[in-house]
């Protein structure tokens, strides 16, 4: 919901900018460069939303990674940890804002032709935050499976109770794993090419400003984030429906072994 709010101050802002220009003299190039304040307006919502947005998958992991292996006490205190969670979030996402940002002054009366030269100064931090966004999500993404694969190793070892929590578990996490992989492909992509922009320190050009702008459409995937739940949900439903309806048609020990091989196949099985 903040990155939802963060991205419609920024097309605000680039509305502003487009209406504040648009009577700009065509044979005075010097009258399409944008202020400082003006581009700060623009791209702090990016650095902000995707700062709060890295701690998010990270959190959520670790959730999971409590749930698992304190059950009873998540049971008890998971709304505390929810809100806890939350706070870390946002220390995360203000501090590396900060990192970058924190003593930074905005010379009102400079002007540049390109937004991501109005700070040459800050190129080493912005590349060093934005690098960490893209490990952190694909740590975050490895763990998943290795919870995945313990969870298939001690299921069928375990209490009733315990075995439906475990499973319980495993179909959060399956769902988790498709909806993670698919942002963090997307999301990785344009980590890596605004970070490339500040590593290399590239030139201002009319190829590397198309390149940068084109960067900043790709967390436009998140418009399709609706469709994977909906597929995601619909597959592990018709799985579940697909293993009632084999283990009514058996009976008696062909039952047990078809309910015990569920539970000892790989977690991409049975997905």
């Amino acid at each position: 919901m903040l990155y939802n709010h963060f991205k419609q101050f920024k097309i605000f802002a680039h509305t502003y900018v487009l209406l504040a220009y648009r009577r700009a003299r065509v044979d005075d190039p010097c009258g399409y460069m944008l202020f400082v304040w003006e581009c700060f307006m623009m791209r702090a919502p990016i650095i902000l939303s995707s700062s709060l947005n890295f701690a998010s998958i990270p959190s959520i992991v670790a959730e999971r990674i409590i749930a698992t292996f304190f059950s009873s006490k998540y049971e008890k205190f998971g709304k505390n940890m929810a809100v806890i969670f939350i706070i870390i979030e946002v220390i995360f996402g203000i501090g590396a804002f900060a990192f970058i940002f924190g003593d930074f002054t905005l010379p009102y009366s400079k002007r540049v032709h390109h937004c991501p030269k109005a700070w040459p100064d800050r190129a080493t931090r912005i590349s060093m935050v934005l690098g960490l966004h893209a490990l952190i999500d694909f740590i975050s993404i490895l763990v998943i499976p290795v919870l995945l694969y313990r969870f298939h190793r001690n299921k069928i070892h375990v209490n009733l109770s315990d075995r439906y929590q475990i499973t319980e578990n495993i179909n959060s996490l399956r769902t988790l794993l498709r909806m993670f992989t698919f942002h963090s492909l997307f999301r990785g992509l344009h980590l890596v090419a605004v970070s490339m922009f500040f590593a290399f320190r590239l030139k201002s050009s009319v190829g590397n400003a198309i390149y940068l702008e084109g960067a900043q459409l790709t967390p436009l995937y998140a418009l399709t984030l609706p469709i994977a739940i909906v597929w995601t949900e619909k597959h592990v439903r018709k799985t579940a429906q697909e293993n009632c309806r084999k283990a009514m048609e058996l009976k008696g020990s062909e039952a047990a072994n078809h309910y015990f091989t569920i539970f000892e196949r790989p977690a991409g099985k049975n997905a």
